[in-house]
């Protein structure tokens, strides 16, 4: 269950390059030892696939809302820097961002029955502050597009190491349009075990969990079309 946003969260880095943003800004982690139990960070987010002129599903617009404290460290660290948070210095945060991503496919995974779907170079970044929270917006483009009329197409995006939890949010969390827009969408939440969710409550912010932790965590969503 996600914490009340009221709570302190701080050690919000990790020697990795999930938390892609703190490294950038600040070149060294926050204290590793003030943050016990994985997730340390938050990022709510929604999706829109990007339909072509055939109606074939060619890549994924994803819409990431960052948590209020390390939308706060972020602005703290420009402020140091630069002495003011610009749209320019946000921006160039944000690229190094997917560029540390780029390794770990954005972390976004993308199937249609037993084909996983490769990524491009992710494409058309904006960012920004909307009150207290820092946004990044960006497409990943995939190397072959998929014919909804195959089947069910399936994605999940979160991080691997549940350092970071990721979460569908909003009225319509999964956004159709175009030719999909007949379609349907739907998200379930991942089922981990009693020993899996105590597991990572057991983590701190430097500890790597040895395995693939954050997909039991992770929310599945699935888009069917009618044939």
């Amino acid at each position: 269950m996600r914490p009340d946003t009221d709570r302190v969260r701080s050690g919000l880095a990790r020697t990795g390059a999930a938390i892609l943003v703190v490294a950038a800004v600040a070149g060294s982690a926050l204290s590793p030892g003030s943050a016990q139990a994985h997730p340390h960070a938050w990022i709510d987010f929604h999706t829109q696939p990007v339909v072509d002129e055939t109606g074939a599903i060619t890549g994924l617009r994803q819409h990431w809302r960052f948590d209020v404290f390390y939308t706060l460290f972020i602005v703290e660290s420009l402020h140091a820097n630069a002495g003011a948070v610009e749209d320019a210095a946000l921006l160039e945060v944000a690229q190094t961002s997917l560029t540390n991503l780029h390794p770990y496919d954005y972390f976004t995974e993308v199937s249609q029955g037993d084909r996983e779907v490769g990524f491009k170079t992710a494409t058309d970044l904006e960012t920004g502050l909307e009150g207290e929270a820092l946004w990044m917006t960006f497409t990943v483009p995939f190397t072959d597009p998929l014919s909804p009329a195959h089947g069910p197409i399936q994605y999940k995006v979160y991080d691997p190491e549940f350092f970071v939890e990721m979460r569908h949010v909003g009225d319509a969390p999964i956004r159709l349009v175009g030719g999909l827009a007949d379609c349907q969408a739907t998200v379930v939440d991942g089922e981990p075990t009693v020993e899996q969710t105590l597991f990572a409550a057991s983590l701190d912010t430097v500890t790597s969990p040895g395995f693939n932790l954050g997909e039991v965590f992770a929310q599945t969503a699935t888009i069917q079309c009618a044939p």
